[in-house]
């Protein structure tokens, strides 16, 4: 959290690899990245059996080589995100991508104001073409 990140060769924040029974609640808050090489906050290769939870508000990026923030669930059990107040200018790619290959639930907490709730260029597409990615509702598991 509240960490200034430039002019990195690979992505600013990058979680990967959750897997097997691993248990993980993922906070990315309140960050600044410029010129990331990659994405600038990503969280990938959440897999098998894997619990996980993630907050990702109040970050600043700025000009990433790819995505802005990108997200992508592959396990079999449900996973929440709760995505707000993020600003995302110039990517290489999308501002936001999303991506629900898992057997689990992707549930997104206010999903259907996500757009409103971050600035940047993103792909609506890329959940509603999705039927894995679902409304998520704070308190209720896995949401926190």
């Amino acid at each position: 959290s509240n960490n200034q990140i430039s002019d990195v060769g690979e992505e600013g924040v990058f979680f990967n690899d959750i897997q097997e029974n691993a248990t993980a609640a993922i906070t990315v808050t309140g960050n600044s990245i410029t010129n990331a090489g990659d994405d600038g906050i990503e969280l990938t290769l959440i897999e098998d059996n894997a619990n996980v939870t993630a907050t990702v508000t109040d970050n600043t990026i700025t000009n990433p080589g790819a995505d802005g923030v990108r997200i992508e669930h592959t396990a079999d059990t449900d996973f929440c995100l709760a995505l707000d107040n993020n600003s995302v200018t110039t990517p290489g790619d999308d501002g936001f991508e999303l991506i629900s290959n898992g057997a689990g639930q992707f549930q997104v907490i206010d999903r259907a104001n996500v757009t409103a709730r971050n600035v940047g260029t993103f792909n609506p597409a890329d959940i509603e073409t999705n039927a894995d990615f679902v409304e998520g509702t704070a308190g209720v598991a896995p949401c926190p």
